[in-house]
């Protein structure tokens, strides 16, 4: 069908087309300074599938007709320029209201795409959807910009309108299995890959994972080992990947190769006003290739018949842009990780870019598409790149936070070499909020300057990432002494083997520096007492752990580690002491503490709840403290204290949960706390095993997740315990 009859004439599909999509925009920005990308020209275009100048007319036509209004308005994460924008008015919402619009009953999660309008691929999708459906799971693959992300969006259209859950993530350079868990599930994802794949009914559930080639090597094979995993709990998975597939290997995956689409579904693409024979050998000559045919505009000459794709954009797409534009375009092009508009140099050359379809927009960021970054990057040679990368290293190094330093290490290292001190510095830092990130910069630091400190960072972040394999890479290659036992008897308690572990370390912990060896007999000593599941500490091992406590010899360290050390152990003290139900040196303990905090601290509050909550025999008393717990858990600022409290709480409860402290734990989730800190990293281990308590529709999954947290945090132990406990449970 070309048309339809509104009322007041005749529109043309493209433009219903068109109202269709503007109809899906409230009313309400009609007056909005700020409106969506979707309101704009290049917005539109991609919304219903065609180039940029197939749009104009039937626009143009639309608002003389009064079904749409134009007007210039500021574009959120575009930029300050304003730019046009359309809206659709009260007539174009009536008209568009009389066609039937069949709403699909699935869901999906994820930055799943918007559904433009997809031409030329309806047989392909139907036949990777009939697969899907019988439980089969597919690789889409082939060149950049031919359509892969297109052909799986439509088959996820297919698929909701079927009733499946469609769950989408897109990978870049720093994803690994828990970024893209987190895509599917949310921010309170499991890093375990059988905790992930546990999550999932197979039943009309879809995994898409796109761009695949993007991630990095050092995270390539535990993405392969989550799909692997997700196959075998019989999850249809569906993946998208630029030729040549990095992942050539997975078994019991049918690979699809995405080829250009025929020359006659090629002319909606092309503007109207070309005719079909112009339409048809611009076409061929582009090989049906959709993105070229979306950056081809009349003003280019018709291309050469087998001219390839690359010399296209090189000849036609690149030589048009202005000196604003390229400078914008090398800038995103040599950038690991999309960008938003805030982070680039000259918003300017972001709305040239756009208008001319060369970005791909993932949310509020964006980036070229792969085929128009490769061919730029291959056109600037060695000097132009380390003079981009440098420039980027000035931006980057007057920013702050996580994110910039890790845009900075990776524009220093291609620019230039680093010194040892100031990789580990901002590499630490990093590490901080993103092992991920921290873990390939560290890998590629070390191809540049290699070390012995930097190879001690890279075991200990892939110690804390569980990768042991990769940790005893990095160690081998350490000189013998206290560190290399130290980092060894940590692969030995993470693989289980407790007694050569604590071996290692209690003949490494002597030969340390005076500081260090106080520090590491701390760490050993809270480890050894939150080695447990809770509730599960018995009195003798609190007594054992108070008298060490006391062994400690702190009386040459500087006031200032005197201090810290002090306070460390006076804690760890006042809660043995209370799991011993020594009430008496608890108070004690409460008595220094007070003088290290301060009396107005909100933490000598937690410490007096903890003492009230820790009374087993009077259950009235523990009611009591339960219900006064809520306003502090509610005003404590640090999130590491307001989970140990809640967790305190939730053991002094029993099995009887309150619907608030249920609620709460729900809600505060340990996505903040740091991976780098061992008590982090035990708290996170206890935050799953409660999760499946409260939660126990899915403790299969949360536990298999709390297993895994409590290896890594090196609690033997407790996991050894807790994988009792969900055996008993099965």
């Amino acid at each position: 069908m070309n048309s339809w009859y509104g009322g007041q004439g005749v529109l043309k599909q493209a433009q219903l087309k068109i109202l269709s999509h503007l109809e899906k925009f409230s009313s309400d920005l009609e007056e909005s300074w700020d409106v969506p990308r979707g309101l704009c020209l290049p917005g539109i275009s991609e919304a219903v599938g065609v180039v940029r100048s197939a749009v104009h007319t039937p626009l143009n036509e639309l608002e003389k007709a009064g079904y749409v209004f134009s007007r210039n308005a500021h574009v959120t994460n575009a930029g300050s320029r304003r730019r046009k924008v359309v809206h659709i008015t009260y007539s174009g919402r009536e008209l568009i209201s009389k066609l039937e619009i069949v709403p699909g009953k699935g869901r999906n999660f994820g930055p799943i795409p918007e559904l433009g309008l997809i031409y030329g691929r309806d047989k392909l999708s139907n036949q990777i959807f009939d697969l899907l459906v019988k439980g089969n799971s597919i690789i889409i693959s082939g060149l950049a910009g031919i359509g892969k992300t297109s052909v799986a969006r439509l088959i996820s259209e297919l698929l909701m309108k079927d009733g499946w859950t469609v769950r989408w993530s897109t990978c870049n350079l720093d994803s690994d299995p828990h970024e893209i868990a987190k895509m599917w599930i949310g921010k309170s994802a499991p890093t375990d890959s059988r905790a992930i794949a546990s999550l999932f009914n197979p039943s009309k559930n879809i995994l898409v994972i796109d761009e695949i080639q993007e991630v990095s090597k050092r995270h390539i094979s535990s993405i392969h080992q989550l799909i692997s995993i997700c196959n075998e709990f019989g999850i249809a998975t569906l993946l998208i990947v630029r030729a040549p597939n990095p992942l050539p290997t997975l078994e019991n995956f049918q690979e699809f190769r995405v080829d250009g689409i025929s020359p006659p579904d090629s002319i909606p693409i092309l503007s109207p006003d070309l005719t079909e024979e112009r339409a048809l050998r611009i076409s061929e000559s582009l090989g049906g290739h959709p993105l070229a045919l979306h950056l081809w505009s009349p003003e280019d000459k018709l291309p050469e018949k087998g001219e390839a794709v690359q010399e296209f954009v090189e000849n036609n797409v690149l030589k048009s842009l202005s000196s604003t534009a390229k400078q914008s375009l090398d800038e995103l092009s040599i950038s690991p990780l999309p960008l938003n508009i805030e982070e680039i140099s000259n918003e300017d050359g972001i709305v040239e870019l756009d208008d001319s379809a060369i970005l791909r927009w993932k949310s509020s960021q964006f980036e070229p598409h792969h085929l128009i970054k490769n061919v730029r990057n291959a056109q600037l040679v060695e000097h132009q790149i380390k003079s981009l990368h440098s420039m980027q290293v000035k931006k980057w190094s007057e920013i702050k936070g996580e994110r910039a330093r890790r845009m900075e290490v990776f524009h220093r290292l291609k620019s230039s070499k680093p010194s040892e001190e100031w990789l580990i510095e901002n590499i630490s830092l990093v590490f901080k909020s993103n092992s991920t990130s921290a873990a390939i910069l560290v890998e590629e630091a070390l191809a540049e300057v290699d070390s012995e400190k930097l190879r001690e960072l890279a075991a200990e972040i892939a110690l804390e990432r569980g990768e042991v394999d990769i940790a005893k890479k990095h160690i081998d290659f350490l000189a013998s002494g206290s560190m290399k036992d130290l980092l060894f008897s940590r692969i030995y308690r993470i693989q289980g083997d407790s007694e050569t572990a604590n071996k290692l370390e209690k003949d490494a912990i002597p030969s340390l520096n005076y500081s260090d060896r106080v520090r590491a007999e701390i760490s050993s000593l809270v480890r050894e007492f939150d080695d447990h599941l809770p509730g599960n500490i018995g009195k003798s091992i609190a007594m054992e752990i108070i008298d060490k406590c006391e062994k400690v010899n702190i009386s040459d360290l500087d006031s200032t580690d005197q201090g810290n050390a002090t306070l460390s152990l006076e804690l760890l003290k006042h809660s043995a002491a209370l799991r011993n139900n020594n009430l008496e040196l608890a108070s004690k303990c409460r008595g220094k503490i007070e003088k290290y905090l301060g009396k107005d601290s909100y933490r000598l509050e937690i410490l007096d709840f903890q003492s009230r909550l820790s009374v087993r025999g009077a259950n009235i008393q523990v009611f009591d403290a339960v219900e006064g717990v809520q306003k502090l858990i509610n005003k404590i600022p640090n999130t590491l204290e307001k989970i140990k409290l809640i967790h305190l709480t939730l053991e002094a409860c029993k099995s009887e949960f309150p619907d608030w402290l249920i609620e709460v734990h729900q809600n505060t989730p340990p996505s903040s706390l740091s991976e780098d800190k061992s008590a982090h990293r035990r708290l996170i281990a206890q935050w799953w095993y409660w999760k499946g308590i409260l939660n126990p529709t899915n403790k299969l999954s949360h536990w298999r997740e709390a297993i895994s947290r409590f290896k890594l945090a090196e609690c033997n132990n407790a996991a050894t315990n807790l994988v009792q406990l969900l055996s008993k449970s099965l």
